[in-house]
């Protein structure tokens, strides 16, 4: 059980991803934000929804995702016995890059976020 209560750790640590509510049961909240700009939620959306697409294509874990507050925010379940320190660390350096990836690529498409 020690693995799941601190599953919102590195998330909390992270200069890329927001924790969105407290961590329970080892469910994690959070989302991608950009650092550099304020965009609008609109454009916060659609990168999570790229963020969440690409994790599951590429076979790097599994998450979901849900509405908190009428917010869009991927959510990741530590429930398998077999989940390790390093499986949370990759999979959130590898929400880290697919974020500021897609923001980059949204804000070269529509301008600033």
């Amino acid at each position: 059980m020690r693995l799941p209560a601190r599953a919102g750790d590195p998330v909390l640590e992270s200069p890329v991803v927001d924790l969105l509510a407290p961590v329970s049961l080892g469910v994690v909240c959070f989302r991608v934000h950009s650092a550099e700009t304020r965009p609008a939620e609109e454009a916060l959306e659609k990168t999570n929804r790229i963020v969440l697409a690409r994790v599951f294509w590429e076979d790097r874990a599994f998450i979901s995702s849900t509405l908190l507050r009428k917010r869009f925010s991927l959510r990741r379940c530590i429930v398998n016995h077999t989940t390790t320190w390093d499986d949370v660390r990759e999979t959130l350096e590898a929400i880290e890059q697919f974020g500021s990836e897609a923001s980059s690529r949204l804000m070269d498409f529509a301008g600033p976020i």
